[in-house]
């Protein structure tokens, strides 16, 4: 069973377009930024950082705003969040790929044990047949 809460959501939130203006000194853009200018990430912590019983949500903000000069934060979040989701995605193909070995080797061994119970009929027969 996939446990969909593993998954990292990423929320970005960008202001009207007035408020999208880059900041034009050095000192706009080192201000925190004002109202819907951060970006929310909501990540689900790893249940190996956690204890077992709680399953909670880190709220990080980045208080730096998206300039034309300082793209540099949002890339770096966005490749690092690209890499964990892919981690992700990797570690679930390879639960797909051990379900459908043991699916198959349940097959395998369900035809087996057909093959076993035919035999066993047929030597059943052969031995009656031998004492009529």
């Amino acid at each position: 069973m996939v446990n969909w809460c593993n998954f990292v959501f990423l929320q970005i939130v960008i202001t009207k377009e007035t408020k999208e203006k880059y900041a034009k000194t050095s000192q706009d853009r080192a201000l925190p930024a004002k109202n819907n200018q951060n970006i929310l990430i909501d990540e689900k912590i790893n249940e190996s950082e956690t204890p077992k019983s709680s399953n909670f949500l880190l709220k990080r903000k980045i208080s730096t705003p998206l300039t034309k000069k300082n793209p540099e934060v949002f890339n770096k979040t966005m490749n690092n969040y690209s890499a964990l989701a892919n981690k992700k995605i990797k570690l679930l193909d390879a639960q797909i790929d051990n379900l459908n070995k043991k699916q198959e080797q349940e097959v395998k061994e369900h035809e087996l044990r057909c093959r076993l119970l035919q035999l066993e009929i047929d030597i059943k027969k052969k031995v009656l047949d031998s004492f009529n």
